[in-house]
């Protein structure tokens, strides 16, 4: 019994943090400092670069149907995955705190 309760106290912590945008400079300058916290607070932290996701528009030129005239406009969302491993409370309120320019979303999911 003593070594199910064991196993227990073991068991890591997870969190998974995704920051989006589409400017890469601006997610290599997130995930730097989240990492500079996290490094502080929890046992690891890494950064796993995701796929990019390609959104493609076509509009045509002219206003007329049987055109085949027209341009593509493509628009790029960048993704990085944070891993941090039992990090303390004070490495989230610092993450909360934390600036972040308005162009790049994160979130924050534990497991």
């Amino acid at each position: 019994m003593s070594n199910s309760v064991d196993n227990t106290k073991n068991k890591k912590k997870i969190y998974y943090i995704t920051v989006g945008s589409d400017i890469v400079s601006l997610i290599k300058d997130v995930c730097s400092k989240i990492c500079s916290i996290g490094e502080m607070w929890t046992e690891k932290c890494s950064i796993v670069p995701m796929p990019k996701k390609h959104n493609i528009i076509a509009v045509k030129k002219s206003p007329h149907v049987n055109s085949k005239s027209g341009e593509k406009f493509i628009f790029t969302m960048h993704k990085r995955l944070i891993v941090l491993v039992n990090p303390k409370q004070e490495c989230f309120d610092k993450i909360s705190n934390l600036n972040v320019n308005s162009g790049v979303q994160f979130n924050v999911k534990s497991i």
